[in-house]
């Protein structure tokens, strides 16, 4: 039954409801253009617009229905399309995206455990932290509407009032207001920093603050999708919600925020986490598969690579 679902699941993230490959660099183990349309339509079945935080909320009857016509269509898919696999993508599956997908299941069924407690702290301090910008920015309400700092025709509009000319243009040749091109006027005039840290705020408590609330299953955990093969360079990936691009945890106290999100996450009774990151981990996979003496001498003696390369390169 794991072994099905294992199939299910790896078959299924290799296509898109139209039936076309996710992207150039996904293994098609399955040519997507020879599959049957209604087996497309079983495997994302379009009748039931959800995502993997929404689904958990589903009642259980609307569930057996998705996952049947899911399971049914990919078991139909597999039966079909198995014995065209070449030896190459068949090792390729059974020796490192089965095994690999298995041990991100388990990762998907354990979850995240948060603390909305502590993310209601958070959101106190982004609310509070944005009153004075909001009131600094007040000044410059329109008697028809207040202004706002996402808007770029209003920005544009405030800029021209103030003389303030940002240099970044955007990709139909318009002057840019994104945050790269309003950096360098921050010396210029207060408004620009106001409607810099506005926008961070904002950006704050809705994509993280909300998001990750909304994220968090009756469990008191986030059941993140993990993708194998969802970023370009190889490495797994997270989506519903992607936890992999919240705000660093810095040091700065001005901007303590990143290092609050992160303190959301919490470790269960009895339990301690643990952050490790693998150094260089590539480099030494590559020392490890190549057998060059002077990578793994390089390795062994604990020096930094890429300083012993230039030594190499340059004497």
């Amino acid at each position: 039954a794991i072994r099905i679902d294992l199939q299910k699941l790896v078959l299924a993230q290799q296509l898109t409801p139209s039936g076309k490959a996710r992207k150039p660099y996904t293994p098609k183990f399955i040519d997507a253009a020879t599959v049957p349309q209604d087996i497309l339509d079983g495997i994302r079945d379009k009748t039931i617009e959800i995502d993997s935080v929404a689904y958990r909320w589903l009642n259980p009857r609307t569930r057996i229905i998705y996952n049947a016509r899911d399971t049914a269509a990919t078991i139909k898919l597999w039966q079909d399309k198995e014995p065209e696999l070449t030896d190459g993508q068949r090792a390729v599956m059974e020796e490192v995206v089965m095994p690999a997908t298995h041990a991100l299941v388990q990762m998907e069924q354990w979850g995240l455990p948060v603390s909305l407690d502590m993310l209601g702290i958070l959101e106190m301090h982004v609310e509070m932290a944005l009153m004075p910008v909001q009131c600094r920015l007040s000044q410059y309400d329109k008697p028809d509407a207040p202004f706002n700092p996402g808007s770029r025709p209003q920005v544009l509009a405030l800029f021209e009032q103030l003389n303030l000319v940002p240099k970044g243009k955007t990709k139909t040749g318009g002057v840019s207001v994104d945050d790269k091109a309003l950096e360098p006027l921050k010396s210029k005039h207060i408004v620009v920093g106001d409607i810099l840290e506005h926008r961070r705020l904002t950006k704050l408590r809705g994509t993280y603050i909300e998001g990750v609330r909304n994220a968090v299953c009756p469990d008191g955990r986030i059941h993140a999708t993990c993708l194998l093969d969802g970023a370009g360079t190889g490495r797994t990936s997270y989506q519903n919600p992607n936890l992999q691009n919240w705000p660093r945890a810095s040091d700065d106290t001005d901007r303590p925020e990143g290092l609050m999100l992160r303190s959301c996450v919490v470790a269960p009774p009895g339990w301690t986490l643990v952050e490790i990151d693998q150094s260089q981990i590539e480099i030494r996979v590559a020392a490890a598969l190549s057998q060059d003496p002077e990578m793994l001498q390089i390795i062994r003696d604990g020096r930094d690579f890429h300083g012993a390369t230039a030594e190499l390169v340059y004497g």
